[in-house]
Parts: structure tokens; C-alpha cells; sequence
């Protein structure tokens, strides 16, 4: 009897050839043929029945690999597995497992095992969403200014508002709200490119990984060092 079972996560990935050579040596202990579908930014897919033909492909900048699919089948026993990593979705890797009931936890906490091997040190910043939080702190905002203006923090003020004032301040609270939208758009737009969901670090593809880690360690440490002299001069400046 059969056992199955389908999961997806959203998390980052780096797949390097280590990796691919790691996942292929699992997928060689399955009773069936691996094989590799590869689909590139202009929307081909190609076909791979050996790990050396997908780590040879240029995977150049202009045309790089979108989606890495290895799967395997067999009917004798019938049984399956499959393990497909794609870039920019929001459940990139998806895993089954179908087979024997005595085998497939087994190679299903394998596969997990080789998933958890391709997460990279940023995977929550490559997967944050900046417009939730820009609209979480503006919201946040709003709501303690309200919070004071129902304490009388800011005092009482008698005067009204003449039609122009009115709509003046009107505009400026959408150009606010338009900011808010933008600065969050702004912020998933560099997170994208400085820290991707998914990098295939493979040939051409290495080149580009090797090139960002490098400018993502010098935003990672000039943040921190920014951010701990800042907090230097706010506790110690007065003194």
C-alpha cells in the first residue's frame, strides 16, 4: 500500500552544483529514471536525464534558469517524487512524495533535508513584503495620534479651517498615503534584486550569486554599524 504526500514552502534558496549534485544522489536511490525540466526567462522548458547536462547549461544573465524540476517515476512499484524549485512565486519549492508506505517518510524527510540545505542567511528578508509593513507602521502612527489627540496632547485649537486649509490638508493625506504605498514598493523592488527568493548559482549564474553576496554583506554590515552609532550618540550624546 501506498503512502503519499504534497507540500510547498515559502522560503529562499541558493541552488549550487553541490546542491544539485547532493539532491540527484538522493533521487539515484528512488526505483525509477530522474529527470530534469528546466525552464529559462523566455518561457522554454527543456528536458535533462543527467545532472551533468543541467550543470553545464550557461544559465547566462540574459536568459537565466527560472524553475528547476527533478522528478522521478516508476511503475514497478508504482511510486513518485518530485522536487521543483522556481524564482520570484510565493511558494517556490514544492516537494511529493508517493510510494511505498514503509519508504516514503523516509525519502520524504530526505527531501526536506536537502530543501533546508539551500536556505540562504537571509531568507526572511528575501521573502519580507515592505508595503505591509509600510502600511503597518502608518497605521500604527495614526493610531497614536489619535490616542493624543483624545488626551489633549496636542492642545485645544478654536480656529476652524477655511475651505482652502481643508482641502489642503486633504491633499496632503493622500500624498502621504500614495508615499507610504511607494516607499513600501520601492524598499520589495531593492530587496528583489539584493536579496532574490531564489539565485541558481550555477556557471554564469555563480557569477551574479558571488557579485551580490558581496554587496549584500557591505548593506548587512554598513546597516549595523550605522545603526549602532546611531544608538551610540542617542544614549551617550547628552552626556
Amino acid at each position: 500500500m501506498n503512502s503519499s504526500k504534497n507540500e510547498s514552502y515559502e522560503q529562499a534558496f541558493i541552488i549550487k552544483g553541490e546542491n544539485l549534485k547532493n539532491i540527484d544522489a538522493l533521487f539515484n536511490t528512488f526505483p525509477g529514471d530522474s529527470k530534469y525540466r528546466i525552464e529559462t526567462k523566455d518561457k522554454y522548458e527543456n528536458e535533462y536525464e543527467d545532472v551533468k547536462e543541467v550543470l553545464n547549461l550557461e544559465n547566462s544573465s540574459l536568459n537565466p534558469i527560472q524553475r528547476i524540476t527533478i522528478s522521478s517515476y516508476s511503475l514497478r512499484p508504482s511510486s513518485s517524487i518530485r522536487l521543483s524549485f522556481e524564482k520570484n512565486t510565493y511558494a517556490n519549492i514544492r516537494c511529493s512524495v508517493d510510494a511505498e508506505k514503509t519508504k516514503a517518510r523516509s525519502y520524504f524527510n530526505s527531501l526536506e533535508g536537502k530543501i533546508i540545505n539551500t536556505k540562504p542567511w537571509y531568507s526572511r528578508l528575501a521573502k519580507a513584503d515592505f508595503i505591509t509593513y509600510s502600511i503597518s507602521l502608518f497605521v500604527a502612527f495614526i493610531i497614536l495620534v489619535l490616542i493624543l489627540s483624545a488626551l489633549n496632547f496636542f492642545g485645544e485649537s478654536t480656529r476652524e479651517l477655511n475651505d482652502q486649509e481643508d482641502a489642503m490638508i486633504r491633499l496632503l493625506g493622500f500624498l502621504i498615503i500614495g508615499s507610504v504605498f511607494g516607499i513600501g514598493w520601492g524598499l520589495n523592488k531593492i530587496r528583489s534584486k539584493i536579496f532574490p527568493d531564489g539565485s541558481f548559482a550555477l556557471n554564469q549564474g555563480l557569477k551574479k550569486y558571488e557579485l551580490l553576496e558581496k554587496v549584500r554583506w557591505t548593506v548587512f554590515v554598513g546597516g549595523s554599524i550605522t545603526m549602532a552609532i546611531s544608538l551610540f550618540f542617542l544614549l551617550f550624546g547628552k552626556l
